[in-house]
């Protein structure tokens, strides 16, 4: 059976309109969004990073931890099982932190300033995002106080 699909030229122009039409409404609606994510987070998340002689540690800043709790608001206001999920996940993982014992893998990223370890269960990396003054001196920290065996890879 052959199937003959007959398209009016009319047709396809307003189809393609719709789509540019809903193209444009979809990027109205991502810059508000991102100018309300900006204006709320004022410029950016904010996170504490630390180290010492125990582990490595990761905090969320306060308009992170808003931030998740709006996500999670909107999930369950939006009746969507995915972005509160994700929310959650987020909530979950606003403190974290890694004894040196437990470090399995470490890997800098030298270009980004950029230090991800890596747990021997595999699960919940953490990272530490430094700044261009510090990364040196953090590298040199964590070196000294890893596990014997493990080695810091940089990228």
């Amino acid at each position: 059976m052959i199937f003959l699909i007959v398209l009016d030229p009319d047709m396809i122009v307003e189809a393609f309109m719709v789509f540019v039409l809903l193209l444009g409404i979809f990027a109205v609606l991502t810059v508000i969004a991102m100018g309300m994510i900006h204006a709320a987070t004022k410029g950016g998340l904010s996170a504490t990073f630390s180290l010492d002689d125990k582990g490595m540690y990761y905090d969320a800043g306060k308009n992170s931890r808003a931030l998740n709790k709006i996500t999670m608001t909107g999930g369950i206001m939006a009746g969507s099982p995915a972005l509160l999920g994700g929310s959650m996940i987020n909530i979950s993982r606003e403190s974290e932190s890694m004894a040196w014992s437990d470090v399995k893998k470490i890997t800098a990223y030298d270009s980004q300033k950029t230090i991800v370890a890596y747990r021997k269960s595999l699960i919940s990396p953490v990272g530490l995002f430094c700044t261009g003054e510090n990364y040196e001196e953090v590298l040199d920290f964590i070196t000294r106080h890893l596990p014997s065996g493990v080695n810091l890879k940089r990228s």
